[in-house]
């Protein structure tokens, strides 16, 4: 797929549906995304990039812990409501 039928697909159709399952969803992966940086370890002050972030439900927490927190997300739905401790850009 092209990356404008992707943003396409994820503006229109994907994107809502994981609106509706957004709670379920962060609860499913948020013991995945711990663990991830528990093993990436980073250091505090360095960056780091959420791809495909949605709300940014990682991202916050990683503010607070001293990270450079931002992330990318290509659905304008999955993105509304998103954490402010973190920045977000919508490509």
């Amino acid at each position: 797929m092209q990356n404008a039928e992707q943003i396409e697909y994820w503006n229109e159709q994907a994107g809502p549906r994981w609106v509706a399952l957004q709670e379920r969803t962060d609860a499913m992966l948020e013991p995945l995304g711990r663990e991830a940086l528990d093993v990436a370890a980073p250091a505090r002050g360095e960056s780091v990039l959420d791809v495909g972030c949605g709300r940014g439900v990682a991202l916050g927490p990683l503010a607070d812990r001293g990270f450079e927190a931002h992330g990318m997300e290509m659905s304008e739905a999955a993105a509304c409501g998103a954490d402010p401790r973190a920045t977000i850009c919508i490509a």
